[in-house]
């Protein structure tokens, strides 16, 4: 368990999208997140040096946000093969979709980039690895701030609170198929 992140103030996210093959996760969709390492070479080194080397060590904890209740992170701690330690902090409105993704397949690609990059672009271009993100004990926690933002968000977008309640309940079921999806033939 993470206790204590040095360099808390959370690596952005420039660009997200999702990966398949029939090498990883049983074929089931991952995560892919594109972070904006500029101010954080460490983590571009860390991926280069572990796209190169055998696998490192690496420990990941879900938090919510220190710096907003509308937003949780995900931090990560490195000993191998490079020492890093960084936060990559999600919007739950925005990233709930890539949230649920890397808890239901345990994992996440990640690269480095710069503005204006898409992951889709860059897939064979840039250094990436995947990780690893093993059951923490978060997925409890996040399932009621997934309902609340989403009850939330139906509601402003004009239905009333059991039409929204039916609403969220559909999506979460629609993302989770999505996520849960194998690739045929695997």
């Amino acid at each position: 368990m993470l206790t204590k992140i040095i360099n808390y103030k959370p690596v952005k996210i420039i660009a997200d999208g999702v990966i398949s093959s029939s090498d990883w996760a049983e074929a089931r969709p991952i995560p892919a997140i594109m972070l904006d390492a500029r101010t954080r070479p460490d983590i571009t080194e860390y991926i280069e040096a572990h796209s190169n080397q055998p696998p490192g060590d690496i420990i990941t904890q879900w938090a919510r946000s220190l710096f907003s209740k509308k937003n949780v992170a995900l931090l990560l701690k490195s000993s191998r093969p490079v020492p890093t330690e960084f936060a990559i902090e999600f919007s739950v409105q925005n990233h709930h979709t890539i949230i649920e993704g890397i808890l239901l397949s345990k994992g996440l690609y990640l690269q480095t980039g710069t503005l204006g990059d898409k992951v889709s672009n860059n897939l064979l271009l840039k250094p990436s690895i995947l990780i690893e993100v093993p059951e923490t004990g978060f997925a409890q926690t996040w399932e009621k701030i997934l309902k609340k933002s989403l009850n939330t968000k139906f509601q402003q977008q004009g239905l009333g609170r059991k039409n929204a309640r039916a609403a969220t309940k559909e999506y979460i079921k629609s993302m989770r198929e999505f996520w849960s999806w194998r690739r045929p033939g695997v």
